[in-house]
C-alpha cells in the first residue's frame, strides 16, 4: 500500500496530457488520488485512536466526585512545637507536630521553616532513617511529630540564648512564673515560620504557613532550656 501510494505520489501530469486522456483515465487518475488520500487518513487516524487508547483523556470529575471533594477538606494543622530528644540523634531537634483531622489521608507530606524568610534545610533524624520521606502521610485522624532542624543549628541564627518555643507569642505573667528562670520579665519572642506541603487523595496540592514563636533571653543560659522549655510550654497553655 505504501509503495502504490508512493508510485501515485510520483506521477506527474501536466494538464495538457490530462486533456487528452479518455473520460475513464481521467476517472481512474482521480480515483487513485482519492484513494491514496483516504488511504493517508485512514492510518493517522488509526495512529490516533492508538494513541488515545493507551493514553485516555481524563474525564472531568461527575457530580458525585465533585461533592465528595468539596465535603471531604484535608485539613492538616500544626498543633504543637516542641525540642526534643530523639534516638539516635546527638542533640535535640525542633520538632512540629501536625495533626491531620479529616476522614482522608494526606499524602507526600513534607514541612519546613523559614527564618527571616530564608528556607531552612530540613535535616533527617536517625530515627527516621528508614522512613521515606518522599512518601511521608498522614492518616484520617492521626498526628505525626516531625523534627525539622538540630538545636544548636536553630541557635546558631539568634543572638540570644533560646530558651523555650511556642504557638503564641510569649506574654509574661508573674502570676504563673516559677524559679525555672529568674529572667523571664526579659524573654522576647521572634517569628518564623512552619511550611507544610502535601497531596490530598484528590490529586490536589495544598500548602500551608503556621506561626512558630521562638523564645530568647540574653541573661539565660542553655543549662536552662531542658527546664525552661516547658514552663514556657505550659504558661502558654494555661493562658490559652
Amino acid at each position: 500500500m505504501v509503495h502504490i501510494i508512493r508510485k501515485v505520489m510520483e506521477m506527474k501530469v501536466t494538464k495538457k496530457q490530462y486533456d487528452k486522456w479518455t473520460t475513464p483515465s481521467k476517472a481512474s487518475y482521480i480515483g487513485l488520488w482519492v484513494g491514496a488520500i483516504g488511504t493517508i487518513f485512514g492510518i493517522v487516524s488509526l495512529g490516533v485512536a492508538v494513541y488515545f487508547y493507551y493514553n485516555p483523556p481524563k474525564s472531568p470529575p461527575s457530580a458525585s466526585d465533585e461533592y465528595i471533594r468539596t465535603t471531604t477538606p484535608t485539613i492538616v494543622k500544626l498543633s504543637d512545637t516542641s525540642f526534643l530528644s530523639w534516638l539516635g540523634d546527638d542533640e535535640k531537634s525542633l520538632t512540629l507536630s501536625y495533626e491531620n483531622t479529616s476522614k482522608v489521608s494526606a499524602r507526600n507530606f513534607s514541612a519546613y521553616l523559614k527564618v527571616k524568610g530564608e528556607q531552612i534545610e530540613s535535616f533527617k533524624s536517625v530515627a527516621f532513617k528508614d522512613v521515606n520521606m518522599d512518601v511521608l502521610s498522614i492518616p484520617a485522624s492521626q498526628k505525626l511529630d516531625l523534627p525539622v532542624v538540630e538545636f544548636s543549628r536553630l541557635q546558631a541564627l539568634f543572638p540570644n540564648t533560646i530558651c523555650g518555643i511556642g504557638l503564641k507569642s510569649w506574654e509574661y505573667d508573674p502570676t504563673l512564673s516559677d524559679s525555672s528562670c529568674n529572667s523571664a520579665s526579659e524573654i522576647t519572642s521572634s517569628r518564623i515560620e512552619a511550611v507544610s506541603k502535601f497531596e490530598t487523595v484528590f490529586n490536589e496540592k495544598k500548602e500551608t504557613s503556621s506561626s512558630i514563636w521562638i523564645y530568647t533571653c540574653e541573661k539565660c543560659d542553655s543549662a536552662a532550656l531542658p527546664r525552661y522549655e516547658l514552663t514556657v510550654h505550659h504558661l502558654n497553655q494555661d493562658k490559652s
